[in-house]
């Protein structure tokens, strides 16, 4: 049991007489007060625990205890106390009196003020906290407000002694559910509250509650509040207490606390045996102390705590067995000195068989390999401080930049400790940027003993802005170790901090303001930041809330808040920021801005909105400096997201330089037309976080290598990703001479990365359409560059070859439903030399192309390696695809000495030679021949090897479709060569000299309906007049079906249609002043 030498006890007794040697330095002199133990002598509701060690805890027991330590203390301040029962022996009749006779004592005594002390006990071993419990009914209010303002104060007296997670104070009938609440708060004449300091239902508290001394600290919380709720000063004393552990966080027994050690004013604690490791201290003039705690089989440690008048210190010790290693060192301060040297502080180390610290270095930011920069040959077991001026003092020199240390300590016998928290810093010349983490809590939604957020916001600035970087806790700010005023920007982290821990104390306040005053930037994260400040906190805080962080605190969020959107108008804007990841987030604030500020992120939850922004000046400063406060962890959001919202804060408060690099050139996904023109889409590599935005550029058909600056990234920004090409982008030029174009990406510093491909998109008003597939990805074959212009060029042989629209897109867009072939009269798919490791066709794009050739689709297809990837290759389905829709059968690899395509004689070809390799070498094109129902149309060098097979005919439906295979890239031919193979092509997929490119439409006003049609149809013709119709039915190839002759004057005519076969078709409309056509499907 815990024992007081003779040499304390009389300290305490001469503190006592002097600190109340008058009757003027009582402060509770004529205060009358009722206190009540609440249960009594293990009776049936004493609620006995069982705590392991043969000990069973009774709630009563300790509430009696805690009653008379209560009742002594308040007597000695002056209190006139009574105490609702006399005894809690077991054997006593009186040892547990009714609930009503307890309330008549209070009443009869003319109490001012009534407390009812107890312990609390649930099922779920893992809940503790501090409960106080006032009468008051279902809306919260209290019967007696002096009863609400005591329980606001005595939960947080309660909480800063006993171990609890958390505090509430709440009216007895909501919180309990009974109909007439509390039964002791019951008909009391006088302001009246019931404590559940808190759980001896959990084991580590129960065993705590077994202390007598844990149970005097419990007392003096009560004293406390009975002083603040009287209005009266602090006391001149304070007191010390704390838990002893193992290097598990297990509590130890019979541990022994002495303060001021082998002095005449030495005093001795000594431990219970109940597993608590708790010691406590009382009635201690204000000052410094040595105290120093040892175990049997464990090293003593030595440390040195400060007293305050009027408060608790709370200080506990980690203990090591002896021949163990020392505790993790608490790293304080990292600061960059130079381009690669480092300031490094922390607090000591209080083991008595300490011999030094060990400072480790991380140039990777996966922190798996550390190397020593300093070791206990320098940094021995006194130092608590170390600058390195340059990496070259560092014990061993990184051969890369330093950017993580940690700190470990070295015991005599040589055992190292763990690692604790990370630090890191970048060295620069350019500004300099302060993180300082402020995130103490462990009780909310993040549990772990350490973070690597310090890292993760490093990080994120490091890669996307330049600037130099420190990091240091908070209490190094306050305690004058980190000063604010040599960072240009000073990043908090809070997570979710509240209201237990303090968001920001009075100090870090005033420091936050002299700093903001004198010109400062400040971002601060943090989820519970305006609950504390905003609605829990005081006049200052609320003050320093509205004045510095520039918010006002709607009210306490939820879950429901994730997503936060950038506002438009901001740097923000437009950015979708997930949070709650890293760790949950349950109760983001809902914050506004107050006037001259302004909202810069909204909530998913309509009005609510997560983030402030400010630049101007603060207080009655001339300094012009900013804030940003997001009310959401920034650390809980993605990595990419990070670093979005550092670097746009930086940008905001215009903090750090642009990196100048050279990005990754974007992808052009297609050159396509809406019903609001045509069309430009791209994407950006996911590796590009540091982008201002993109440029469009557009070339001249005939000069596909002069770029024109047709929109820069004023406009479009990082996160666009289309342009709509109205007629006002084009100057120099008109829109109808422009139809190819390219996207660059735009790094901060302003730097062009290379080109996208470049596409090709052209309206027409002859409604036949191409669509120029952009199938070759790959840049590990023949062809080496990250880009190409091969779609402009088949743009330019299609142009040159027919009239019609003309789009581009990449693959993935048909093969993603983006862009559906069924739209389109004619389709080129260029592969260039893709083979087996892209793919030449997925079986998606497989499954597409067969649908749209049994519609009767017209299909050109080049590429070298088609053969090898879907037939050598490929599986079954590949085999029966490349046979039956492409037309083909493999026959070999080809080689080098296949130079020149021919047309084969007797061919609509035959006139062709064609050299290829020209453009990029073609070293492997697939040696093919046509199936028995195909012909071949090219050989290689003579007529022994065939390079093209052509097929016009049904496929897998009755539509007639073709099919133009040729397994050489046909950009690697000279553009001329290109062409003329184009026009061939064209001529022999068009058939009859009837088609639709040689149609006019001239009123657009007549409709076919049902379209698509299973029979027959109607045909809405406008302005019609008495005369002759002349009506044809054309299919895809131009091939007439039928025609008829039809007078009307109606407005409608029927059409046979239903004899018609599935597939594609045109309807020709022709009278003596009007001519059209009309696309319809028959199904």
């Amino acid at each position: 049991m815990k024992t007081i030498t003779q040499k304390t006890l009389c300290l305490m007794l001469l503190c006592f007489c002097a600190i109340f040697s008058s009757k003027a330095q009582e402060p509770l002199d004529g205060i009358r007060i009722c206190l009540d133990p609440g249960h009594g002598g293990h009776d049936s509701n004493d609620r006995p625990t069982e705590l392991g060690l043969g000990v069973t805890y009774y709630e009563s027991d300790a509430n009696w205890e805690v009653v008379g330590y209560l009742d002594t203390l308040l007597q000695k301040l002056g209190a006139e106390v009574k105490v609702t029962k006399v005894t809690n022996d077991p054997e006593a009749e009186d040892r547990d009196p009714s609930l009503s006779d307890r309330v008549q004592v209070g009443n009869a005594f003319e109490s001012d003020y009534f407390h009812s002390f107890h312990t609390n006990g649930v099922d779920n071993q893992t809940v503790n906290y501090t409960l106080v419990l006032y009468a008051g009914p279902e809306d919260g209010t209290a019967d007696y407000p002096e009863s609400y303002e005591m329980a606001e104060i005595m939960d947080d007296e309660l909480f800063a002694y006993m171990r609890t997670t958390t505090k509430y104070a709440r009216a007895d009938i909501p919180f309990t559910g009974y109909t007439n609440g509390l039964g002791v708060l019951n008909n009391l004449n006088m302001p009246s509250t019931l404590s559940e300091a808190s759980f001896h239902s959990n084991l580590n508290e129960g065993r705590r509650l077994m202390s007598s001394s844990y149970r005097k600290a419990a007392a003096w919380s009560i004293v406390k509040s009975f002083l603040a709720y009287f209005e009266q000063p602090d006391l001149s004393v304070g007191e010390a207490g704390g838990l002893v552990l193992d290097r598990d966080g297990a509590a130890l027994n019979e541990i022994t606390v002495t303060l001021q050690p082998g002095t005449e004013d030495e005093q001795v604690f000594e431990g219970d045996v109940f597993l608590n490791g708790f010691y406590f201290f009382d009635w201690l003039a204000p000052g410094s102390y040595e105290m120093k705690v040892e175990k049997f089989g464990y090293d003593a440690k030595i440390q040195t705590i400060d007293i305050v008048a009027g408060e608790y210190t709370e200080t506990d010790f980690e203990l090591t067995e002896v021949g163990g290693a020392p505790a993790v060192p608490q790293m304080l301060a990292l600061e960059a000195v130079g381009t690669s040297g480092v300031s490094v502080k922390w607090a000591a180390n209080t083991e008595e068989t300490l011999l030094g610290y060990r400072l480790y270095y991380a140039t990777d930011d996966t922190m798996e390999n550390w190397t020593l920069a300093a070791d206990e040959t320098t940094l021995d077991e006194t130092t608590t401080s170390v600058v390195l001026a340059s990496d070259a003092d560092f014990k061993y020199t990184p051969q890369e930049e330093a950017y993580h240390f940690e700190l470990r300590s070295v015991a005599e016998s040589g055992a190292e400790s763990e690692g604790g928290q990370v630090f890191s810093r970048l060295g620069a010349t350019a500004d300099q940027v302060l993180i300082v983490d402020g995130f103490d809590r462990r009780s909310g939604s993040y549990t772990e003993e350490y973070h690597t957020f310090i890292s993760d916001y490093m990080m994120a600035i490091r890669d996307m802005r330049l600037a130099g970087i420190s990091s240091s806790t908070n209490e190094s700010v306050v305690d004058g170790k980190v000063s604010l005023s040599d960072y240009d920007l000073v990043v908090w982290i809070l997570g979710d901090e509240s209201t237990t821990n303090e968001t920001f104390s009075t100090s870090e306040q005033a420091l936050i303001a002299d700093y903001l005053d004198a010109g400062g930037n400040l971002l601060v994260s943090g989820s519970e930041i305006g609950w504390d400040l905003g609605i829990k906190g005081d006049a200052a805080d609320q003050a320093f809330y509205a004045s510095y962080l520039k918010a006002t605190c709607i009210g306490d969020g939820s879950v429901t808040f994730s997503p936060a959107t950038g506002l438009e108008g901001t740097l923000f804007g437009g950015q979708t920021i997930d949070f709650g990841i890293t760790y949950p987030e349950d109760y983001p604030d809902d914050i506004a801005a107050v006037e001259g500020a302004e909202e810069v992120f909204s909530y998913a939850v309509e009005g609510a909105h997560g983030g402030v922004g400010y630049k101007g000046v603060f207080g009655n400063s001339t300094e012009a400096g900013g804030v940003l406060y997001f009310s959401f962890p920034i650390e809980t959001t993605s990595t990419l997201d990070q670093q979005f919202l550092l670097k746009s804060a930086m940008d905001y408060l215009e903090v750090g330089s642009y990196y100048d690099y050279t990005p990754n050139r974007p992808t052009l996904l297609s050159a396509t037309e809406s019903e609001a023109g045509r069309v430009l889409s791209w994407t950006a590599s996911s590796d590009d976080a540091l982008l201002s935005g993109f440029r469009v550029y557009y070339s001249l058909d005939d000069d596909l290598s002069t770029r024109v600056l047709l929109a820069d990234e004023s406009e479009l920004t990082s996160t666009t990703y289309e342009l709509v090409l109205v007629d006002e982008y084009f100057t120099d030029h008109s829109a109808d001479e422009v139809s190819v174009f390219s996207v660059v990406a735009v790094a901060d510093g302003g730097s062009e990365s290379l080109s996208s491909d470049t596409y090709a998109v052209k309206s027409s008003d002859v409604a036949f359409k191409t669509l120029i597939v952009d199938g070759f990805d790959r840049v590990s074959g023949s062809y080496k560059s990250g880009n190409h212009d091969f779609a402009a060029r088949y743009y330019l042989g299609a142009s040159a070859a027919y009239d019609g629209t003309v789009h581009t897109v990449a693959n993935e867009q048909v093969a993603d439903g983006v862009v559906s072939l069924m739209d389109y009269d004619r389709v080129f798919w260029f592969l260039g030399d893709e083979s087996t490791v892209y793919e030449t066709l997925s079986d998606g794009e497989q499954v597409l192309l067969q649908a749209y050739l049994d519609q009767g689709g017209q299909l050109f297809i080049s590429g070298s390696e088609i053969g090898w990837d879907l037939y050598s290759k490929g599986t079954t389905t590949d085999q029966a695809f490349y046979t039956n829709y492409l037309k083909a059968v493999y026959q070999s690899d080809g080689g080098p000495s296949f130079t020149v395509a021919e047309g084969v004689a007797g061919g609509l070809f035959e006139t062709l030679n064609v050299p290829i390799g020209v453009v990029y070498p073609e070293d492997y094109p697939d040696e093919i021949s046509a199936t028995e129902d195909a012909e071949n149309i090219f050989s290689f060098n003579d007529s022994e090897h065939f390079s093209g097979v052509a097929y016009e005919g049904a496929f897998g439906g009755e539509a007639t479709g073709a099919v133009i295979y040729i397994s050489f890239p046909l950009e690697t031919a000279v553009q001329s060569d290109l062409e003329a193979v184009i026009a061939q092509v064209s001529a022999y997929l068009k058939g009859e000299e009837e088609v639709l490119a040689s149609l006019e439409q001239i009123d657009q006003a007549w409709v076919l309906y049902p379209n698509p049609s299973s029979g027959d149809a109607t045909l809405q013709i406008g302005n019609a007049a008495d005369q002759i119709y002349t009506i044809a039915v054309y299919d895809i190839q131009g091939h007439k079906h039928n025609q008829w002759m039809i007078q009307s004057v109606d407005h409608q005519i029927s059409l046979p249609t239903a004899e018609l076969s599935s597939g594609m078709y045109w309807l020709s409309i022709q009278s003596d002043d009007a001519k059209s056509m009309i696309r319809f499907l028959k199904q």
